[in-house]
């Protein structure tokens, strides 16, 4: 009977002491046809039971780790360069981990609101592009849209290979940047799809930067905190109502809980950017802004302020990030006097040019006077490679963008203003080969006027009007959706711009 007990008591031990064990477990973008990112040192990370020896192998190349008290750990591998398919594996203790078909290449995480979510299969050429989709080479992973805190370690989510299954419902800007990219550098891409529709940069920027950069972005959380106090201050309210035993009005509707909100600072950072951070990346693109027209002027600080959040989240120094203009929507711009918040948002995207590593395709041209979505996503696409091309593959002489101002090529004489132009290479003309529209032109006034615009050399354009004899200031394609026609031989339509400074109308009034 006494060896019986004993024999119990060890079943029991042992029993408890497997229970207690922790399994091998890894971030769910760990799975097969996983893209790993070449030419930088890759950690790979996890939880296991503490103290466990880590083995991790792929390509010949074997590193042994330790984990930690709490059960984690991080290998680090030495830079792999682009190719595949391998074969990952880690192992501790009784637990090991096989990844199949994994590749190496470049990995571009695809982020904003709606048009980068937009899915292939909805878009212009969608259905078409889908029956040729194949794309062994492009992998595809999706985060979820959420604003609930997820774990990289318990999200539900995996690499799939690119074909017409897979990428119907995946970014079809990011599906297009990638299947036009690679036709020149030819290596695997890996798409991480991390977007939410109708949500503003605020929500996507972590405390990090409202802390970093307080003195401009305090007033996006203060408007954020009188939210949170008129709710409930309504909540106290409808709770006195119902004690009293009287009806909680209906009428105007009862607020929502800003709390639960999308578009809430922070919100998406933390819910689906965050878990990602110890991902190594090569890039970022990014199509957003619409959700922010409204305080278009604050944009100038808090994207840029975004940018280096990333930035810093990832610890790659200036990693790549790329951007879409935003497009033309809503009535056509008759007037050229009329404010434009969009146009002030545009500036502001265009401003953020100014952080290193940085570039944007400008969509001023291909968008929708009906729908904030415009369907050509393949041309969105297609320019957001010319600009990665250019700006982070080396191709120099790339033609990756329309005409722009050079700043401070300017000069007024004869009554007509000249400016000067870069990105031209083979010259300035016309999207319908007529006469140049869009320039707007104003003296000190401020009183605007469509103007006369004479392409007058490869790459400068004459301003004139009757109705001002003392020009002073232009502005091109200002607007929500503005008439502008100017390009470059390439296809690539001029950018946006005006060469004064005079307040707009998304500016606070004490600033």
């Amino acid at each position: 009977m006494r060896h019986l007990s004993c024999l119990l008591a060890m079943v029991i031990a042992v029993t408890l002491s497997y229970s207690v064990r922790a399994d091998l477990t890894l971030p769910a973008y760990y799975s097969d046809h996983m893209v790993l990112q070449r030419e930088i040192t890759l950690t790979i990370w996890g939880k296991a039971n503490a103290g466990e020896e880590v083995i991790v192998s792929i390509n010949g190349q074997t590193i042994k780790g330790t984990t930690k008290p709490d059960g984690e750990f991080i290998v680090e591998l030495s830079p792999l360069k682009a190719g595949g398919p391998y074969t990952l594996t880690i192992e501790t203790g009784d637990s090991k981990k096989t990844f199949n078909d994994v590749l190496v290449g470049d990995v571009w995480v695809c982020s904003g609101q709606s048009n980068m979510w937009w899915p292939l299969h909805e878009t212009q050429d969608g259905p078409t592009e889908l029956q040729k989709a194949e794309h062994p080479q492009i992998r595809l992973i999706t985060i979820a849209s959420t604003i609930v805190p997820q774990n990289p370690l318990t999200m539900k989510t995996k690499w799939v290979v690119c074909n017409g299954d897979t990428a119907r419902n995946f970014s079809a800007v990011g599906y297009y940047f990638a299947r036009e990219l690679q036709k020149t550098i030819h290596i695997p891409i890996g798409l991480v799809n991390a977007s939410y529709g109708g949500t503003p940069a605020e929500a996507w920027t972590s405390k990090w930067a409202f802390d970093r950069y307080s003195d401009e972005l305090k007033p996006i959380l203060d408007a954020w905190d009188a939210s949170d106090a008129k709710y409930d201050a309504w909540i106290k309210q409808a709770e006195e109502l119902k004690q009293t035993g009287q009806a909680i009005p209906t009428q105007p509707a009862p607020p929502s809980d800003p709390r639960t909100s999308a578009n809430r600072p922070m919100v998406l950072f933390n819910s689906m950017i965050a878990p990602i951070t110890r991902m190594p990346i090569k890039g970022v693109i990014w199509y957003q802004g619409e959700s922010n027209t409204g305080q278009a002027w604050r944009y100038r600080f808090l994207f840029p302020a975004l940018i280096k959040d990333w930035r810093n989240a990832w610890s790659q120094g200036d990693t790549p990030f790329l951007w879409v203009q935003l497009a033309a929507f809503g009535e056509p711009t008759e007037d050229p006097g009329v404010p434009s918040a969009w146009a002030e948002l545009r500036e502001a995207q265009s401003m953020t040019l100014r952080l290193p590593n940085t570039g944007m395709a400008t969509a001023i041209d291909i968008g929708d006077a009906k729908d904030i979505h415009p369907r050509n996503k393949l041309e969105v696409g297609r320019r957001l490679s010319l600009v990665a091309r250019k700006r982070i593959y080396g191709e120099e002489d790339l033609v990756a963008s329309g005409p722009a101002w050079d700043l401070g090529a300017y000069t007024v004489e004869d009554g007509a203003i000249r400016l000067k132009f870069t990105n031209v290479k083979d010259g300035l003309v016309t999207r319908d080969g007529g006469p140049v529209t869009g320039f707007a032109i104003a003296g000190k006034d401020k009183n605007w006027y469509w103007a006369d615009a004479v392409i007058d050399s490869v790459n400068t354009v004459k301003i004139s009007s009757s109705q001002v004899p003392k020009p002073f200031v232009v502005r091109y394609s200002w607007g929500q959706n503005p008439k502008g026609n100017l390009m470059n031989k390439a296809g690539l339509p001029a950018l946006p711009f005006r060469t004064d400074e005079w307040d707009g109308i998304t500016k606070p009034k004490d600033k």
